[in-house]
Order: structure tokens, then sequence, then C-alpha cells
């Protein structure tokens, strides 16, 4: 790039020399054959050397400005190298305060995504605590894309340095995240609201049937009736956090996208 920059300035610079000789050629020449007397007339001879000033001034005009372009393309490298530099020592820094903050939670994620066995039922029986990894992981990257997003930084750029927080997280993380989306993309469907007001009837229906024989023995009809009355705002509850925990895992998906984000052997269900 920069050497194709030195050839096109060259090639201008040659062309107004050539230019200007000819041009400078022709006038004297035109001058002499006009028949007007050098000593009495403007002389040829000056307005050849004027015509020449001029196109020396306009060549060092195209040599300051290309002096320039040079200078600021140098600056913003500069400006790039250092924005990197800064970034990655930021990433690096970041990314020990993180194992820190992980160290404690790891155990509680494990227990969570060894709970999780595909379905949706089991992501209901541990919705608020994959919700609490969810709100830590996604605010965890925003800082991450806070450190990352950066002007002078290309895209190109940026996605190294969210491939290498992506890299170092620990393989806990990686896995109950893997989890939850997989679980997320298998059973998402419209009717979801209804799914849930099916599985949580049924789930305390159960167990109010166990510690209270008059309820057990009502027909199925009345049981639901008085089980959507009682735990409509626990419903309600659910149905909001799965829907928060959904967004969640399709914010980090897009993050993912945008970056091009590297996992080897993980794959995502379609």
């Amino acid at each position: 790039m920069k050497n194709k920059t030195i050839l096109v300035y060259t090639s201008i610079i040659l062309s107004i020399l050539v230019l200007s000789c000819i041009i400078g050629f022709v006038i004297y020449s035109f001058w002499k054959k006009s028949g007007i007397d050098d000593d009495k007339g403007y002389n040829s001879i000056n307005a050849v050397i004027a015509l020449l000033s001029l196109a020396f001034s306009i060549i060092t005009v195209i040599f300051v400005y290309a002096t320039y372009q040079s200078s600021l393309k140098q600056i913003n490298d500069n400006n790039k190298n250092v924005g990197l530099d800064r970034a990655l020592d930021n990433i690096y820094r970041q990314l020990e305060f993180t194992r820190q903050n992980y160290s404690e939670k790891l155990d509680v994620y494990a227990n969570i995504q060894s709970k999780l066995d595909g379905s949706q039922e089991s992501l209901f029986y541990n919705l608020h605590g994959s919700r609490r990894f969810l709100d830590y992981y996604a605010s965890e990257l925003e800082l991450y894309i806070w450190i990352v997003e950066k002007p002078e930084l290309s895209w190109e750029d940026k996605s190294f340095l969210l491939n290498i927080v992506f890299k170092n997280y620990s393989e806990i993380i990686k896995r109950l995240y893997h989890k939850l989306y997989t679980i997320k993309v298998c059973t998402h469907d419209k009717n979801i609201f209804d799914n849930i007001i099916v599985f949580f009837t049924n789930h305390y229906s159960k167990q109010k049937s166990d510690i209270d024989p008059n309820f057990a023995s009502l027909s199925c009809t009345e049981r639901e009736r008085i089980i959507k009355d009682e735990m409509k705002d626990e419903i309600l509850n659910k149905f909001f956090t799965l829907q928060i925990v959904y967004e969640k895992l399709d914010w980090i998906k897009k993050i993912e996208n945008d970056y091009r984000i590297i996992r080897p052997n993980v794959l995502y269900p379609k």
C-alpha cells in the first residue's frame, strides 16, 4: 500500500515536470514566432521561468501533502498499536479478577450443570440458579466488550481480543452455558407459556396432594383451577424469569456470532 502511494505521487510529479517543460517550450516558441521583442515586451525566458516556478510550487504542495498524509498514517498506526496493547493488558488484568470472582461459584455452577439433562423440565427446576449464572456471565462480557470497543481497533483486533476472553473462561462456565443454550434451542416454541402453566400446575398439584388428602380427592379440573389461582404469581414469575434467561442466551450467542468466537469441539444445535 505504501509503495503504491509513492508510485502515484511520483507519477504525478513526473507528469507535471514533463508537461511543464512541454508547455514552456511551446510558449517560448510561440513567443519567438509571434515577433514580440523581448527588449520591449515581457521577456519570453521570464515567462517560461514563471511557468516552471508555478510547476515547482505545485510539486512542493504535493510533497507537503504527501508528507502530511504519511505522518497522519504513521500516527494512526501508532495509536492503533497503543490501543491494542492497552486493551490486551486490560483484558488480561480483568481475566485475573474474573478467575477470582468465579472461583467461589464454580462448584455451584457445576452442580447446576449436572442437574440439566437437556429437558425443559430440568431447566424449570433450576431456573433461578441459571438466571443468576447468566446475569453474572453477561455482565462480565459487557465489561470485556467495553474494553475492546475502541474506535482505533479494527474488527479483527476486537475478535482476537474477545477470543482470548472466551478461551480463558473456565470449562465449567463454557459447559453450563452450552447446556443452557442447547435446551433453549431444542425446547423453545410459541407455546412456551402454556408449557410453563401445565408443568407447574402439575408440579404444585402433586406437592399439595402429598400433604393435603382433601385436595388430592378433588377432580383434576378442580385441582388445576385452585393451583392456578393460588400459584398465579409464582407461575408468572417463572415465566418472566425464563424469558430473561432466553434473552441473555440469545445476547451471548449474538456476541459469539458477531465476533466469530471460536469454540473448538463444541457443536451447537441449529
